[in-house]
């Protein structure tokens, strides 16, 4: 009996290791130097999970796949296996167990090539071609369609001149170089799809390329964009629009001055380096919407925000339905006529060897509703400036949800420079908060001295959480 359950056991373990299982293949390219094409088995992406919770159960930002999740160059999953391509084009590797990979063909001066989902369940044989890098010229001064799936290469700077147009279809890769620049005085239009987006990556992943700018009265379409290693998405008095897109590994922001106009709904905004606001907003916008947006673990150790709304006024700002998750601080507006803050989720906003950190900052005389919204694990919720001028009832604070499991404060009140003044509830008004039951359900004036347990104003809503599910995602910790 003892031997044939050794038997059994030695059986399960040779059929588990599915030994045997060849991957070949021939890559061939149109300059026939067939040598020296990299193919690479990467594991599969996992996703993260806090973003893959919200895009499923909330429907905010993008979709997420193994074609926007995952990059090659800066993936989590380990190579598994790969093999160099002979003189001849062929290519083999061996012993590989089955299952599903990620397929990644490479070569210097090539487009990638990527097969993503990929099985092997047996032996398997493929023929792909590679096609070589189109270099893109420098100035564009007429009415351009680039083709639909092909590579192309920007050493420089390329200028889109006014009443001219560069159109960019489904599945075209735009590899640029260090420094690199484009600039748009005319018409930009990027028209990738869910399935064949439309790619912007440097040339060398340890260095960026430098700006993608819109001039005064530019005109730019922007949907489904995978866009990575940049420093700056610039819009000056250009109207913006832009969907469906993934932004990722950048060192840099999305810089908006004098918008009249624009849009920026649907994307997904992760893993950017420190010290840099998201979007930064230099100068006045008219009507500008930033809705169902994810910005993720983005400067989780530096001291910028994912929206900076930067020391001037606006008309018409609207925040809806947003998601601000693992990084330092949230949003931070700085004046405005009237801006809407509603149905977004602040949440794991904390502060670090850097300083304290906050979900939303309000600064001076600003003129916004609060509504709707969950705060959630956050070390501050709402952090409000006065200068001395913004004692109006202004800002209003309705149906919101607050709640932290190590809170320093729901609402946190400094004077400024009038040290000792404290406000109270003319100053912002409250409505059907929900103030949760593991923090401090206060108001605190930040500069009275030595006495923050004990100064403030015990705010006495507490209605359920019931009433304002309807609003922004609820989470629960």
């Amino acid at each position: 009996m003892k031997i044939l359950v050794i038997l059994s056991f030695i059986f399960l373990i040779s059929c588990s290791k599915d030994e045997g299982t060849s991957f070949t293949g021939l890559i061939s390219d149109s300059t026939n130097n067939l040598s020296g094409v990299k193919v690479s088995l990467y594991s599969m992406e996992n996703p993260d999970f806090d973003i893959e919770t919200l895009v499923n159960n909330f429907s905010i930002g993008l979709p997420l796949s193994q074609r926007n999740i995952f990059d090659h160059r800066f993936t989590k999953s380990p190579l598994i296996y790969s093999d160099f391509t002979d003189s001849d084009g062929r290519f083999q590797i061996s012993e590989i167990r089955k299952g599903q990979y990620n397929l990644v063909i490479t070569k210097e001066g090539f487009g990638k090539l990527y097969e993503l989902d990929f099985e092997i369940k047996s032996s398997k044989n493929i023929d792909f071609t590679i096609l070589p890098d189109d270099t893109l010229g420098n100035e564009i001064n007429d009415n351009v369609i680039l083709v639909s799936g092909k590579n192309y290469f920007v050493s420089d700077v390329i200028t889109i001149e006014e009443n001219a147009s560069l159109t960019i279809p489904e599945g075209c890769q735009i590899k640029l170089a260090k420094n690199s620049k484009i600039k748009v005085f005319g018409e930009l239009k990027i028209l990738g799809t869910e399935n064949n987006p439309v790619e912007f990556f440097s040339e060398n992943p340890d260095e960026n390329w430098n700006e993608l700018k819109f001039q005064t009265d530019a005109v730019s379409e922007i949907n489904y964009l995978i866009a990575s290693s940049f420093l700056s998405i610039t819009y000056d008095k250009a109207e913006v629009n832009i969907a469906n897109s993934v932004f990722r590994n950048a060192n840099g922001s999305f810089e908006l001055n004098g918008i009249s106009l624009g849009i920026i709904e649907n994307c997904l905004i992760y893993e950017n380096l420190d010290n840099t606001s998201i979007f930064q907003i230099q100068s006045g916008v008219d009507n500008l919407v930033l809705r169902n947006n994810i910005i993720s673990n983005s400067s989780n150790i530096g001291t910028s925000d994912c929206i900076n709304l930067a020391g001037t006024s606006s008309s018409m700002l609207e925040v809806e339905n947003n998601v601000f998750m693992n990084s330092r601080n949230g949003v931070t507006i700085n004046g405005g006529n009237e801006v809407v803050i509603n149905k977004n989720f602040f949440y794991n906003l904390n502060e670090n060897e850097n300083g304290s950190s906050y979900a939303l900052r309000v600064n001076g005389n600003t003129k916004m509703i609060i509504q709707n919204n969950n705060f959630l694990k956050n070390s501050m919720n709402v952090y409000f400036t006065f200068d001395g001028s913004s004692k109006d009832g202004q800002s209003f604070s309705l149906n919101n949800f607050f709640d932290s499991d190590e809170l320093k404060w729901n609402i946190f009140l400094d004077s400024g420079l009038h040290e000792g003044t404290v406000y109270g509830l003319n100053d912002i008004l409250l409505s059907s908060n929900y103030w949760g039951n593991s923090g401090p359900s206060l108001i605190r004036d930040g500069k009275t001295p030595n006495s923050y347990p004990n100064t403030g104003i015990v705010i006495p809503e507490m209605i359920s959480s019931v009433q304002i599910s309807n609003g922004a995602p609820l989470i629960s910790n």
